[in-house]
């Protein structure tokens, strides 16, 4: 196998203990950020901040995303000002000096850090491409036959001839000149100055490398995020390249590819698509690998949605990467949830990478106006997990310029999720990162065991297959006794698949003959995927996708082979089910919400399978763990039937400093704070301490096993008589008791915390600005198509909010952000203990 992306992620300590029961994990292996600079607001004091937060809260990485100061889409930010440092420019002496503080302050801290290739999101760009450098297209004019048509049009004053072709009763004059696609958004500073480079050009790539790596920053990698630059198809060599590799000249066959006539078209674009793809991955992907590799840096990729070859972009990179937004990704279909890791998986796993990341929850403007938390996530994580992803990169972490009294302070425009030091539930969000952690650490070892290897693609399928380039099966794939192996990286497969369309290509029918010789099992690319090494098989109606998910590990240390196997339920009900697990021994099971471990001594084993009847309860997920071994004592969780109600009033101390009455409040039944008639609890974000006491007999206290919560809004921190129970941050929001519980009086003390989303709409609504703002944006929403309303941006910074006395103008807001969502007339979110809250016990008394 080929060394993991182990210099910046891969938990290898724990590959020694990979049959440990339970678990902690290791220092390297919790999330990641994106660490969004925003225009030229940096600050050296702000980075420190930052970094020493994330450190705090056991975050392992941030790349270094420097983005536009306002709305933070693909339009330009006309009206936002970037006055803060305004020398500072991407890649110049400046931002180097910048970006070396904070690598430097990330590794003291023990954070790696990376860096995003560009200023912007969408590829590979920056002030230095030229028009001769930058992104290319064919145009063309016609005219008819006995005149000479017109010089097609040209943009940023590039053009070149390619030359004149007859087709039918006219004359085609093609050339070509730059597409004007341009890196975004970018600080002020960069705007209409920051072409995107020719992907099909290596002079093009290495100049761009030129400038990021003119200097030493010390980085560990270096990122290219989504494609989002846009069509393109040709370059300067483009015509000789495409004759050479295709064998005949594309000329004659244009007015058939740009659709002005009919014969030879499904050929020519074919053709035409397929010579891009490979001149992208060439002078594009593969001139960035080595190039990084040359400096002592890795290359993360996330190889999805261009006109580039994905399979090639994502077996290039050292970790590849998808993406997945909020609580339910836009591209699932309905009642699906959480990540995918898509062609980036697929093929990364085929090129031996054991680490595969996500841009994670990233959230759309109208979906997170400072209102998701973490229990918004549960699912979607154990989804993710379910699916191979092991190692999350939250969306976002923005950084924070200004003193730490401005709260929420920095947003990226109008994007979220917006973790990080300023949110509210950062203190008990760590519980959060925690769970992470935990399930990568254990996720992080071994390889995921795959059954088929697909050629470049399985019916559109990349959720438990693997997928590898042409190149690569032509002379990259041996088959032997059944099998077939990748060279590069060791992993062998049972069943092989090669769509019908590359069938006829002579190398890879070769390739598939020697396959059938060795006995590999083929399957035609509209075959089911065979049973895989884990699967339900009764008690639900799981469809392809849930409710209940799972993954299969295999962990080799030595001559000691595990099987580690996670399995989630998605939903918010409890599910009783079957499964099955390719594996034999002795099953134990941990599970990572709880960190309650359950031995069993039996399980029916058939055909090389375990089987086990399992029950989770809400959200709950479950790591099984066949080691192997001698029998282990059977440990059981114990269940809680019986519900003892807390009834009665609770008094609710609020946090100082946000609004609400300083005096201790009386609640004589749990409601959300938006019911309440005082306006400063009703528009109250931040933490309130809920406490009620209760009696327990001798035998309520003796069975007495977990706290259940309720409802809450967002996230609690639980104390019992002084008992220090943990945080309780997904449904069903329980918790186990750990002894506290005693007879007679206790004492029950809950410390809630809402989002800012409930103070901001009242600042909003305040008289008397003290910021000047920007127009109102709309941004397109990817699942419907319609556009919706976003809110407005800072037009400049305030001066009064780099003072760190929290001074301002005397408007009697407590909130300062730079971007603003709101109308004013969005209705508040339930906020607080909403409960019924109840103590659940293991047998009746």
């Amino acid at each position: 196998m080929k060394r993991p992306f182990a210099a910046l992620l891969c938990a290898l300590a724990a590959l020694s203990a990979a049959a440990r029961p339970s678990g902690g994990a290791t220092a390297n292996s919790g999330p990641c950020v994106w660490w969004h600079w925003c225009g030229t607001a940096v600050t050296r004091e702000g980075i420190v901040r930052d970094l020493d937060a994330m450190h705090e809260a056991g975050i392992a990485g941030a790349v270094i995303f420097q983005v536009a100061r306002g709305p933070c889409s693909e339009e330009l930010a006309v009206g936002y000002e970037d006055d803060t440092n305004p020398g500072l420019v991407f890649g110049n002496d400046a931002w180097c000096d910048l970006v070396a503080f904070a690598a430097h302050a990330a590794k003291a801290r023990g954070l790696t850090i990376g860096m995003h290739n560009c200023p912007g999101y969408t590829v590979s760009g920056g002030p230095w491409i030229t028009p001769a450098m930058a992104m290319k297209q064919l145009v063309w004019t016609s005219a008819p036959k006995g005149e000479a048509p017109a010089q097609p049009a040209a943009k940023l004053g590039f053009y070149r001839d390619i030359g004149t072709v007859a087709a039918g009763d006219r004359v085609f004059r093609f050339g070509y000149t730059c597409t004007g696609s341009q890196s975004m958004p970018v600080a002020k500073a960069l705007w209409h100055r920051c072409l995107e480079a020719d992907k099909m050009s290596a002079p093009a790539a290495h100049l761009h490398l030129d400038h990021v790596l003119r200097r030493p920053l010390g980085l560990d990698f270096i990122l290219m995020d989504s494609y989002e630059a846009g069509p393109y198809d040709w370059t300067d060599d483009f015509r000789a390249e495409f004759t050479r590799r295709r064998g005949y000249d594309p000329l004659p066959l244009l007015p058939a590819y740009v659709g002005a006539t009919t014969n030879g078209a499904a050929r020519i674009k074919a053709d035409m698509a397929r010579t891009v793809q490979e001149l992208s991955t060439e002078r594009h992907y593969w001139v960035f690998r080595d190039r990084l590799h040359a400096a002592g840096l890795k290359f993360c990729v996330e190889p999805y949605g261009g006109p580039f070859d994905a399979c090639e972009a994502a077996y290039a990179s050292d970790m590849p990467m998808s993406e997945f937004w909020g609580a339910t990704p836009f591209w699932v279909q309905p009642g699906e949830v959480g990540g995918d890791p898509r062609l980036g998986g697929a093929a990364g796993r085929a090129a031996g990478r054991t680490i595969l990341a996500a841009e994670a929850y990233t959230a759309m403007p109208f979906e997170d106006p400072y209102v998701l938390a973490p229990r918004d996530f549960k699912a979607a994580t154990d989804a993710s997990f379910a699916r191979g992803i092991n190692q999350m990169f939250l969306h976002h972490w923005v950084h924070q310029p200004f003193p730490a009294c401005r709260l929420p302070g920095m947003s990226m425009g109008y994007w979220g999720t917006h973790f990080g030091e300023n949110a509210t539930w950062f203190e008990p969000g760590k519980a959060f990162f925690a769970y992470l952690t935990r399930c990568q650490a254990r996720l992080q070892q071994g390889e995921e065991m795959i059954d088929v290897l697909a050629v470049e693609d399985f019916g559109g399928r990349t959720d438990g297959v693997d997928v590898i380039p042409r190149r690569v099966f032509k002379s990259g794939v041996a088959f032997a006794d059944g099998k077939a192996v990748v060279s590069s990286s060791g992993r062998a497969y049972a069943f092989l698949t090669v769509p019908d369309a590359l069938r006829t290509d002579p190398e890879i029918a070769a390739a598939i003959d020697r396959a059938r010789a060795a006995r590999v099992r083929i399957l035609p690319e509209t075959a089911p995927l065979p049973k895989r090494p884990f699967s339900v098989v009764g008690g639900l109606a799981t469809g392809p996708h849930g409710p209940v998910l799972g993954t299969a590990r295999r962990i080799v240390a030595g001559k000691t082979e595990t099987r580690l196997f996670f399995v989630a339920n998605v939903t918010t009900g409890s599910v009783a089910f079957t499964a099955d697990f390719r594996a034999t021994g002795e099953p134990e099971l941990w599970y990572p919400g709880t960190d309650e471990t359950e031995c069993r001594t039996s399980a029916q084993t058939a055909d090389g399978y375990a089987r086990m009847d399992l029950e989770l309860g809400p959200q709950e997920s479950v790591f099984v763990t066949f080691a192997g071994g001698a029998a282990r004592t059977s440990a059981l969780r114990q269940p809680t039937p019986r519900t003892l109600p807390m009834d009665g009033a609770w008094t609710v101390e609020f946090e100082p400093g946000r609004g609400a009455p300083t005096a201790e409040q009386r609640f004589d039944r749990l409601v959300s704070w938006t019911e309440s008639p005082d306006f400063g609890i009703r528009h109250f974000s931040g933490t309130a301490t809920y406490r009620h006491r209760f009696t327990l007999t001798p035998a309520e206290a003796a069975s007495a096993r977990k706290l259940a919560l309720g409802e809450v809004r967002d996230i609690a921190r639980v104390r019992l008589n002084g008992k220090d129970l943990g945080v309780a941050w997904y449904e069903p929001f329980e918790l186990g008791l750990q002894g506290a519980a005693r007879v007679g009086e206790n004492l029950l003390e809950v410390e809630v915390t809402n989002g800012w989303h409930n103070r901001l709409i009242a600042d909003h609504n305040l008289p008397g600005d003290d910021c000047v703002w920007g127009p109102v944006r709309f941004h397109q929403c990817a699942m419907d198509g319609a556009k919706g309303f976003c809110g407005r941006g800072l037009e400049r910074i305030p001066d009064w909010a780099w003072k760190a006395d929290g001074t301002r103008p005397a408007t009697n807001r407590i909130t300062f952000t730079s971007w603003d969502y709101f109308k004013g007339t969005e209705p508040l979110k339930p906020s607080g203990l909403l409960g019924p809250v109840a103590l659940r016990l293991a047998s009746a008394p």
